[in-house]
């Protein structure tokens, strides 16, 4: 009898989405592009090592958190980029976390969408999901009343912690 694949865990989602991030990431030939994908091998090292002891002192669970949040960050680096290293970048690393981790943006958008129904921000992993929305359409003018609501939204969060 046929059974379907195992479907892996978010952290090997994750893991798997930086490793083939990185190494795609390197074939473009920025030295800074490079260097952050070093720092993302020995990052994801480190979290082995840490998984791999007795008693450690992090779960899965948190770092996938911590992979989660800088997956976000991630385009914000590329705008130091000349154009045709920041399109080329911003290409691979959209297929590649749509290849690793399919609903990443999805589930985003509509954590986005409940926080914003809502009117208040619960936890810190809102809180960088709004803060990351406000870095992609900062500046643009056409969302003016988005970024009002979400600057209002992060303010009453960060008053209230």
């Amino acid at each position: 009898m046929n059974q379907p694949p195992k479907k892996n865990s978010k952290f090997t989602q994750l893991v798997n989405a930086y490793g083939q991030l990185g190494f795609e990431l390197r074939t473009l030939g920025s030295a800074s592009l490079t260097e952050l994908a070093d720092t993302w091998d020995e990052a994801l090292k480190q979290m082995h090592s840490i998984l791999s002891e007795k008693s450690p002192p992090y779960t899965r669970s948190v770092m996938v958190g911590g992979l989660e949040q800088g997956l976000r960050d991630t385009p914000v680096f590329f705008s130091s980029l000349p154009e045709p290293q920041r399109h080329a970048a911003l290409t691979i690393y959209r297929r590649v976390i749509e290849a690793h981790v399919p609903d990443f943006f999805k589930r985003d958008q509509d954590v986005l969408r409940k926080v914003l129904a809502r009117g208040k921000v619960k936890n810190e992993n809102e809180w960088y999901l709004l803060r990351h929305r406000v870095d992609e359409i900062e500046g643009e003018s056409s969302h003016a009343s988005e970024l009002e609501r979400l600057y209002t939204l992060l303010g009453d969060y960060e008053t209230a912690a």
